[in-house]
């Protein structure tokens, strides 16, 4: 309907995965006994277990720093709240012109859940527990070969959760230059592609790679600690979650000129999605529809933002 409505004016829609949040946690540390497994395993009583995770971290934090320090890139300790840290790592990436690697580290003290013993006064014994604390936190922004821009976020106590931040427009616009696909871009939006149908293709295969593999790597490299965790537990480590996702729709306009009355067209946008939902058409989708006029060449895009619960495998 939208493309029926609008196709004298547009020169194409390109849909595909926009923003996507994964975590990553090691789940033999809640299963059965396997945690205290672990801890028999590197010879620690539930008592001494509190220095043995400050040790642990301290080691940690020492490989991570070191690892900072080889690559050369900005480190800062984050206290600021009125620039976000995307913002800055955006900033040291265009003025330090790079293209591939680490962009640099920045950390923060924030709130986690972390494994913890406590005395239970029912059966008088020290057990395993959630304890909800606050502790460092890396985050390792990158402009990866094939995600482009992205972090990697590392909590440094036990059981050390991993966030992985990519973006599925970031992802197309990297394969497009390898592809040597002509682009323009605005922010993180297509304003016009070249070849439009190759685009979409190399859009719709995002969700078919093996990306664990790739996010396994990531987590070997942040967390020294990894290998021993794998060695214990028989080769098993971080399992990844889909916490966040979000599929957009760019829509090309042809030119500045047909995009001129916004207020009507997005008028036009709203009764038509409240006619799909009306019939049911849509459950969700799409929440919220924006637009932008940019200056790229004659490109014009509107945004149609959706959230979408995605069925992938990456564990």
């Amino acid at each position: 309907m939208f493309t029926e409505t609008f196709k004298e004016s547009l020169y194409g829609i390109l849909h595909g995965f926009d923003r996507i949040i994964i975590k990553g946690h090691i789940p033999h540390f809640y299963y059965g006994n396997h945690f205290y497994h672990f801890l028999n395993t590197e010879g620690v009583k539930l008592k001494e277990f509190k220095e043995y995770v400050i040790n642990v971290t301290e080691t940690l934090k020492q490989n991570m720093e070191s690892y900072i320090a080889q690559s050369g890139c900005y480190k800062e300790h984050w206290r600021k709240t009125d620039v976000s840290k995307e913002g800055i790592a955006r900033q040291i990436m265009a003025e330090k012109k790079i293209k591939e690697g680490l962009i640099c580290a920045l950390t923060a003290v924030e709130p986690c859940y972390a494994l913890s013993i406590e005395y239970n006064r029912e059966n008088r014994k020290l057990e395993k527990a959630t304890q909800y604390r606050k502790c460092l936190h890396y985050y390792l922004y990158y402009m990866d070969r094939d995600f482009g821009f992205m972090h990697v976020k590392l909590q440094t106590w036990f059981p050390f959760q991993i966030q992985i931040y990519i973006n599925g427009k970031s992802y197309l616009m990297q394969q497009l230059v390898k592809g040597k696909i002509h682009f323009e871009s605005y922010d993180n939006s297509l304003t016009y592609v070249e070849d439009l149908e190759k685009a979409q293709q190399i859009s719709d295969r995002f969700h078919e790679k093996k990306w664990y593999t790739v996010f396994d790597t990531l987590a070997k490299k942040v967390n020294s600690y990894l290998p021993r965790i794998e060695e214990i537990f028989g080769g098993h480590g971080y399992q990844w979650i889909i916490e966040e996702s979000e599929y957009a729709s760019d829509v090309l306009f042809k030119s500045v000129e047909e995009l001129q009355n916004i207020k009507s067209l997005r008028g036009k946008v709203t009764r038509l999605i409240s006619k799909l939902r009306a019939h049911k058409l849509v459950a969700r989708l799409p929440q919220t529809f924006r637009y932008r006029v940019t200056k790229s060449g004659e490109g014009i895009i509107a945004r149609i933002l959706q959230f979408k619960k995605l069925d992938l495998k990456f564990c």
